[in-house]
This record gives C-alpha cells, structure tokens and sequence, in this order.
C-alpha cells in the first residue's frame, strides 16, 4: 500500500510539472528547478520517470508551491491532488494554520484561553496522561476545579483514575500557544545541561531572504525527523518531554515585503 502512495505520488508530481512546462514552453526544466529551489538532477528523474524512492518532501512544497503560486500551505492543500495535499499534510501538517475553526475546536480554544486549563491539557496529551495528585501538587485547589470543568465539557476523559485529552485530532489554534509562550518556557528545568536533556540555543542577525529559506527548511527537515522520533511507539516513556522551535522576523522595516 505504501509503494501504490508513492507511485501516485510521483505520477501525480510528473504530469503536474509536465503540464505546467507545456503551457510555458520558453521555461527549461533547469530554469524551473532554479525558481523552484529543488535540485535539477531530482526534477529532471521526476520527469523521466526515474525517481525510485519517496522524494523529498521540501521538494514536493517547493515545486508546487512555485506552480500554483501559493506559499500558505493551508491554502495550497486545497488547490493540489489529494495525494499530494495528503503528502504534503503529513509531512508539515504542523505549519497548517486553519483560519476557520469549527463550532466545536473554537469552543475548545475558547477554554484553553485559561492559563491552567491549558497546562493540564498540555499534560494530558502525553500517552500517559495525566492523574488528579499531580494536578493537585501543581495547581491546588484551582485545578481541580478547572479539571472538573475539562471533565464536563468533554475536553478531557478519565481512564482508571488518569485524565486524557478526549479528541487529539482538534485543532487548536498557534495564536493560544504563542498565548502562554511565557508560561511554557517557565516551566523547564533551571540547570539546561541537566543529564544532558536540556537544550537552548539562540540566534540572531540580519538576513537576506534567500538564507531565511535555507533556514526554514533545514528546520522542517529536523522537525519532520523529531516527528518521526515522537511518533514511533518505541520511543514512548515516562520523561515529560517538551520541544519548542521558533524561528521569527523580529522587526518590519518600511522597505519589508
């Protein structure tokens, strides 16, 4: 089943790009590698049917990024192939802001707007959950109370005598997160080198746009590997583990695009 994907992926990538070079007939394949950012040797298998293994998936977003004109991958997915949209979602589905939230996700974002409510939800997400003593320690006689409201209004569940997030697949907006930035990062460990599990770095400079882009997909890259690490069941343990990546362009001058 996962080569078929692969194989309709790659078929659906070749006649998209074929097309595409057949109403610009003065735009050479080298050309379009070079607008697209992608390799022209990668292009050029794609084309000829050569590509034997899933191809990168930067270079999917990049090519049809560059096709359609649309650099919103929330946008983009609605205007591709569903077995590129699904390609594409899986493999950044984490940079997908959906502006139109549901009856049901808004509520929900509504709720996690509280400072507390959003701690015990972070908590319940781990595969562990999380139990009442905790929230107790933590948060006192206020969390219980906001635990007793998650309970009522179905955002969390309890399985013996440990509290989950009812619904992972909800969508909850980046704006509630960036909400209580402040509140997460209080919560690491004070020594970063502690048993070598901590990590904090920082970065900052003035930059082209072109070295911006470098940067961004060597970050997606990582990020689609630590995903891989979070998601394998292997990896499962009882270390609470919190990983933040943020990048940002601090300051819009008035010559800024």
């Amino acid at each position: 089943m996962q080569l078929t994907n692969e194989n309709e992926l790659l078929s659906q990538l070749q006649n998209l790009v074929s097309c595409y070079l057949e109403k610009n007939p003065g735009l050479t394949v080298n050309s379009l590698a070079q607008r697209a950012n992608v390799p022209t040797s990668s292009l050029r298998r794609l084309l000829l049917g050569g590509q034997k293994h899933e191809i990168a998936p930067h270079s999917v977003l990049n090519i049809v990024s560059y096709i359609f004109r649309e650099k919103n991958i929330s946008k983009l997915i609605t205007k591709i192939d569903r077995v590129i949209a699904h390609f594409l979602t899986k493999h950044f589905g984490h940079f997908v802001f959906v502006e139109k939230l549901s009856e049901k996700d808004s509520e929900k974002n509504r709720n996690l707007k509280d400072q507390t409510k959003f701690l015990i939800y972070q908590m319940a997400l781990n595969h562990q959950g999380i139990d009442s003593k905790i929230i107790q320690n933590n948060f006192g006689f206020l969390g219980k109370k906001k635990l007793e409201e998650m309970l009522f209004d179905h955002i969390l569940e309890e399985k013996e005598g440990r509290f989950y997030v009812t619904n992972k697949s909800d969508v909850i907006s980046p704006n509630i997160v960036l909400e209580h930035l402040t509140t997460l990062l209080e919560l690491k460990d004070a020594e970063f080198n502690h048993e070598k599990m901590n990590h904090f770095s920082h970065l900052t400079e003035s930059l082209t746009k072109e070295a911006i882009d470098q940067i961004l997909e060597i970050q997606n890259n990582a990020l689609c590997e630590i995903k891989k690490i979070i998601n394998d069941k292997n990896s499962l343990g009882d270390i609470p583990y919190f990983y933040l990546n943020l990048s940002e362009k601090m300051i819009i001058n008035s010559d800024s695009n």
